[in-house]
C-alpha cells in the first residue's frame, strides 16, 4: 500500500483499531474521528484524535471541514457508521472539496441481507464526483455446526485485506447462507 498525505478514519477506535494502526504507518497525518475523541493505544505521533459525534450532523461536518483546512483533503477515508445517512453526508462533503479520494465504507452484515442490495446502496456514492467508492461488508464465521460473529482482530485483518485488494466490494468472513448468521 502506498503512502498517503492525509487519511481520515471514522469509527476506528474499537473493532477497527488494528486497521487504524496499520493506516497510521502509511500516512503523514491520520485524523481519527470518534464520539469521545479517543485515540488508539500504541498509535504513532501522526494521529490526530478528533472528538465529533456524527449524530450531531452540523458539528461533525464542521469538524471535518476544520480538519481539511488544517491537513488538506484526505486521499483515503475509512468510515464505519451505524447509519447510512451520515456516511453519505460525509462522502458528499468530501466530494465537494474537489480532490479525488478513496472511500472505504464499512458495512454490517445486514447490508448483505438478500432483500437489500449492495448495488443499490452504492449508486448514490458512485454518482458523486471525485470518489473511488468501496464497500467492506462484515460477515460471520462458520465453525463446525455453528456460526459466530467475527472478532475485532478478524475484522481489522479483513479491513487491511480490503484496503490492499482495492476492490469495489470486499466481504470479510462470509455472508451466506443468510439463515446461518449468528443470533
Amino acid at each position: 500500500m502506498k503512502q498517503f498525505n492525509h487519511i481520515m478514519v471514522i469509527g476506528g477506535t474499537g473493532m477497527l483499531a488494528e486497521a487504524t494502526r496499520y493506516l497510521c504507518k502509511r500516512s503523514e497525518v491520520l485524523t481519527l474521528f470518534s464520539r469521545l475523541g479517543r485515540s488508539v493505544e500504541g498509535v504513532l505521533a501522526n494521529v490526530v484524535p478528533i472528538q465529533a459525534d456524527y449524530h450531531d450532523g452540523a458539528y461533525f461536518a464542521e469538524a471535518v471541514s476544520n480538519s481539511i483546512v488544517q491537513y488538506g483533503p484526505p486521499s483515503l477515508v475509512l468510515a464505519w457508521f451505524h447509519e447510512d445517512k451520515p456516511a453519505y453526508q460525509l462522502a458528499e462533503q468530501l466530494a465537494a472539496v474537489g480532490s479525488l479520494f478513496s472511500f472505504f465504507h464499512v458495512l454490517g452484515s445486514a447490508s448483505a441481507n438478500p432483500v437489500s442490495s449492495l448495488v443499490k446502496l452504492r449508486q448514490p456514492y458512485e454518482a458523486l464526483s471525485n470518489i473511488d467508492y468501496h464497500q467492506v461488508v462484515l460477515g460471520f464465521k462458520h465453525e463446525s455446526s455453528r456460526s459466530r460473529w467475527l472478532t475485532n482482530w478478524e475484522i481489522s485483518q479483513g479491513m487491511i485485506q480490503a484496503l490492499n485488494a482495492n476492490k469495489a466490494v470486499h466481504i470479510v468472513g462470509c455472508i451466506e447462507p443468510w439463515d446461518a448468521r449468528p443470533s
